[in-house]
């Protein structure tokens, strides 16, 4: 609850879903719109944000992408995930046709996904 009240402080809670799992907030930190994820006991699961552009992503993921072999794709959007675990910054890709790609970096550039979907 700690991400969801420190965002409250900047903007105000827009919507909150359950599912028979997990109950989803919808909010803006800093005039962005976030998702945190809870377990049915409040216990917080994980947040997701949106990631604008490739430069936004830090310097060693940058770097990473660039030597993936993926630069001349289209990228379609970028995610930011944290969760208890770990930050990941997933990356999904376009090459122009009928092939997507999601790539999954660590914060320090490690790859540990990638999938074609």
């Amino acid at each position: 609850m700690r991400n969801i009240l420190a965002a409250a402080i900047t903007s105000f809670i827009l919507i909150q879903q359950s599912t028979a799992q997990i109950s989803i907030v919808h909010f803006k930190k800093d005039g962005r719109k976030q998702y945190a994820y809870y377990s049915h006991e409040g216990q917080w699961r994980g947040t997701e944000s949106r990631v604008r552009r490739t430069r936004h992503l830090p310097i060693a993921v940058q770097t990473a992408w660039k030597n993936s072999g993926y630069t001349n794709w289209y990228v379609h959007n970028i995610r930011k995930i944290e969760t208890p675990e770990q930050q990941l910054y997933v990356l999904h890709l376009n090459n122009g046709e009928v092939e997507d790609h999601v790539l999954y970096f660590t914060r320090d550039g490690a790859l540990v996904n990638a999938e074609k979907i």
